[in-house]
């Protein structure tokens, strides 16, 4: 297993994409928001503990045509094992692609990446149609990087994917999909306008068609997938070189330190705006930016992240919110995890 660096998630101002690159060229945009109360809570100050994973083997036939037909099929089905994993990254090496042909076992595919698996004995089923779920929570938080002209909210999240045969990546009630995958070119990004910083919930999903005859049409012989985004710690592959930022250039293999488990999460506190566990004067700082006076007196509009220091639900942030906050306020009770926002 690798050894993680420790770093924090980045993320400045954004917009959000969605495109699939096939044959260089663009086949799909979309604009996607995931609004603040989608978070589940706040991060904690330790590194995240990375991905939990369920797999569903011996996929029917008849259930084994594309990304939707699976899910529909294993959404009746417990899975054949879980395993948890640092890195999405299957088979692992600089890219995650190969013929369904050179793998005898499903556990040629992993092993070089899980643990904790359910059970063993599962790893030398052969290799087939088959479904992997990963899922966790993912740290947003803020940066302190000047080059998005100061920290702040909305908050930009990018992630990047390479895969074959069908694959999803969905945070909360946000959905990319890809039903079938073009052989030649499976490489797909998309970024969203977060609008909080905390934890939320992440979700990848990936499909393998067995067919190393390549008989299929079009032709599903690959096997593999990478997940992507500009988390610093993360390991750099060819495949993303297909997601360059202005800023931190080559997106990386997504590290597991950005993602967290239900047993990591901290509750939200109100006044916490950068979701880090405390209420402290950084949080005051940002209390001042969305300071509106009382309702009556200025037309009312509270900033995106905003509304946490709105406690009275008077929708203003006044003086009697900055009251609140000096009852609220512990201090800085956790530096954020890493050196980066």
């Amino acid at each position: 297993m690798r050894k993680v660096a420790t770093r924090q998630a980045t993320a400045g101002t954004l917009l959000l994409c969605a495109a699939v690159l096939a044959v260089g060229v663009e086949r799909a945009r979309a604009h996607v928001f995931i609004f603040e109360f989608y978070r589940v809570g706040a991060y904690p100050p330790t590194e995240g503990t990375g991905w939990s994973a369920e797999a569903f083997l011996n996929i029917p036939d008849e259930s084994a045509i594309h990304l939707l037909a699976v899910e529909s099929y294993v959404a009746f089905q417990s899975p054949d094992f879980t395993f948890r994993t640092d890195w999405i990254d299957f088979p692992a090496g600089p890219l995650a692609v190969d013929l369904d042909a050179n793998f005898a076992t499903i556990g040629d595919f992993l092993n070089d990446y899980i643990y904790d698996v359910s059970d063993p004995s599962k790893l030398n089923e052969p290799f087939g149609h088959f479904f992997l779920r990963f899922s966790g929570y993912l740290r947003v938080a803020l940066t302190d990087d000047v080059s998005f002209g100061g920290a702040g909210l909305p908050v930009w999240v990018e992630f990047g994917s390479m895969g074959y045969d069908g694959y999803r990546t969905r945070i909360v009630d946000t959905v990319y999909r890809i039903p079938v995958v073009n052989p030649d070119n499976g490489f797909f990004h998309e970024n969203s306008i977060v609008q909080a910083a905390g934890l939320f919930p992440i979700e990848i999903s990936y499909f393998n068609r067995y067919d190393p005859q390549a008989q299929n049409v079009p032709p599903t012989e690959r096997a593999g997938i990478e997940l992507y985004s500009y988390h610093p710690g993360g390991l750099p592959w060819p495949a993303g070189e297909n997601l360059v930022h202005s800023v931190f250039g080559q997106s990386t293999i997504v590290p597991p330190n950005v993602i967290f488990q239900e047993e990591d999460i901290l509750p939200l506190l109100q006044y916490d705006y950068d979701a880090d566990a405390d209420v402290d004067l950084v949080d005051y700082g940002w209390m001042q930016t969305c300071y509106t006076g009382p309702a009556d007196e200025v037309p009312f509009f509270l900033a995106i992240g905003c509304s946490t220091f709105d406690a009275d639900l008077d929708q203003d942030i006044d003086l009697d919110d900055f009251t609140g906050y000096d009852a609220a306020f512990t201090g800085q009770a956790f530096p954020p995890p890493g050196d980066g926002g």
